[in-house]
């Protein structure tokens, strides 16, 4: 984890901020995990978040304007937004409660001769249907851009092989960086090329675009000293809004994103002082995820059997960036949190609503009440809890506790 003394060190190094070797060992590092040793190597690109890294690929594959793109109807506007400022269609699709991913008939259902790009989320970090997938869209000529947000590390089917890392069957995948992510820094993305075909394109729109200044690199260090300062003094309400309006306390989403509006800064590559943190980061992703298998069995094993609730209990050996719980009903979820808040658990809920978070506009996102009945059901019964570094085999104890003490 980078700690508060690395980031305040790194704050006053000026001259690593856009020069230094971290944007090439985080390349590297990254590229080796995905199978950058294999004959057919991938291509990594660093931008400063995953939506800009899938604003950059559906940009490079030059899609005609008003084509859809195939998107999971449960999901975070982070991935809507780059469809629609290429002025582009999102074309929802319901899910499959087993997976959080699409469901195989609604998918077959709804793509038609206007699809160009199917988005392959794997939510939470349960791989989704990705042979599947990739026999229609091969069909069809249609791309696969896989969603690894929740997955960085994981592997399809169980496996422990690199040959079957999740992000390596689809045309090229994007990761997000962020505290709620496998790789917990505060800012960041990838994009992994694995189509060779469309590489030429995906570099030229990279060598277009600039890096991460220097007022906001400094800004995106100095944020997480801020919050974790916050943690322990807390500030009244306006001058946390001073704060915010100044982007020191970024929450990493800029506010004409929620109405689908492209910020003026993107897209941006990331800097060499941002790619430092999340090198950090990935120095030890196996223990990260080790930790978050531990954690995930202890929920599995002590919620499994529990009435009134249903947990993903069907995949092997996945390390879940949160561990969904499907409730018996909204009121229930709602105890449940309110249950857990008061013992100092915080519980989210991904994704409550379809399009999270809940200040987003759904029409401006172009989703249809009714278009993913599933979804929606799912979104008002899901609690996930916490796998993190900072959540130990004893809290996740705790947290199993609470949950069946309060059913």
């Amino acid at each position: 984890m980078f700690t508060t003394s690395r980031y305040l060190m790194l704050l006053g190094s000026f001259g690593k901020y856009m020069h230094g070797p971290a944007l090439g060992e985080l390349k590297g590092s990254l590229e080796k995990i995905h199978g950058g040793d294999s004959e057919v190597p991938c291509e990594v690109f660093l931008y400063e978040n995953g939506r800009t890294a899938e604003y950059e690929f559906l940009k490079a594959v030059n899609i005609p304007k008003g084509s859809n793109v195939v998107v999971l109807g449960y999901t975070c506007n982070a991935v809507i937004n780059p469809i629609l400022w290429l002025d582009l269609e999102p074309r929802y699709i319901d899910i499959d409660e087993k997976t959080f991913s699409f469901d195989m008939t609604d998918l077959n259902r709804k793509i038609d001769s206007d699809t160009r790009v199917i988005i392959l989320q794997h939510t939470y970090g349960i791989p989704g249907p990705i042979d599947e997938v990739m026999k229609i869209a091969g069909s069809r000529n249609i791309l696969v851009l896989e969603d690894c947000a929740h997955a960085l590390g994981g592997t399809y089917g169980g496996s422990t092989s690199r040959q079957d890392i999740i992000g390596t069957k689809g045309d090229a995948a994007i990761i997000s960086f962020g505290i709620e992510k496998i790789l917990g820094s505060r800012v960041g993305g990838a994009l992994i090329v694995n189509n060779r075909a469309v590489l030429p394109r995906v570099s030229e729109e990279y060598s277009r675009i600039r890096t991460v200044s220097i007022k906001d690199t400094f800004l995106w260090l100095i944020n997480p000293v801020i919050w974790r300062m916050l943690r322990v003094f807390p500030l009244p309400d306006k001058i946390a809004k001073v704060l915010n309006s100044v982007r020191l306390l970024n929450l990493g989403m800029y506010p004409s994103e929620r109405v689908g509006v492209k910020p003026r800064r993107y897209p941006r590559r990331l800097s060499n002082a941002l790619a430092e943190v999340a090198l950090e980061e990935m120095s030890d992703i196996e223990d990260n995820l080790s930790h978050r298998r531990r954690i995930s069995q202890v929920y599995e094993i002590g919620l499994s059997k529990v009435s009134g609730i249903k947990v993903p209990s069907a995949h092997r050996n996945v390390a879940y960036v949160r561990f969904p719980i499907i409730c018996e009903s909204s009121v229930m979820r709602k105890r449940l949190s309110t249950a857990l808040r008061e013992k100092g658990h915080v519980a989210g809920n991904w994704y409550n609503p379809v399009v999270y978070p809940g200040s987003v506009n759904l029409v401006a996102m172009k989703y249809k009440q009714g278009e993913c009945p599933n979804s929606e059901m799912i979104a008002q019964k899901i609690l996930n809890l916490p796998t993190g570094k900072n959540i130990s085999e004893s809290s996740a104890k705790d947290i199993v506790n609470i949950i069946t003490s309060n059913l």
